[in-house]
């Protein structure tokens, strides 16, 4: 009911080498509540003790991930590995061109 485990995400993550690029990855079923809900968006920054303009959200899905980043005041990165979609600040095709745009 919370989309992918979190734990296969972060070993993606690991395997591509963003998680030393990062300070925390969080994910639906931390919290226990689906996107676009804040919570997921919120407690990210509380256990950050960051403010939205400091956080950028990676998602899949302009619906869930990128509208509930926006609702929650927060950027947003859009992998679109269909190159069909225009709806967030920045696209992406693949995760591993994150790299590039925090600075890899």
């Amino acid at each position: 009911p919370w989309g992918s485990p979190g734990g296969l995400w972060r070993e993606q993550i690991a395997r591509m080498g963003l998680d030393r690029r990062i300070d925390m990855a969080a994910f639906c079923d931390d919290v226990g509540q689906r996107k676009p809900a804040r919570l997921l968006f919120d407690y990210t920054l509380a256990r950050l003790d960051a403010s939205p303009r400091h956080a950028l959200v990676v998602g899949d899905d302009p619906r869930w991930d990128i509208a509930g980043a926006r609702a929650a005041g927060l950027a947003a990165v859009l992998i679109d590995r269909e190159g069909e979609s225009d709806s967030a600040e920045r696209v992406i095709g693949r995760l591993d061109e994150l790299v590039a745009l925090v600075g890899g």
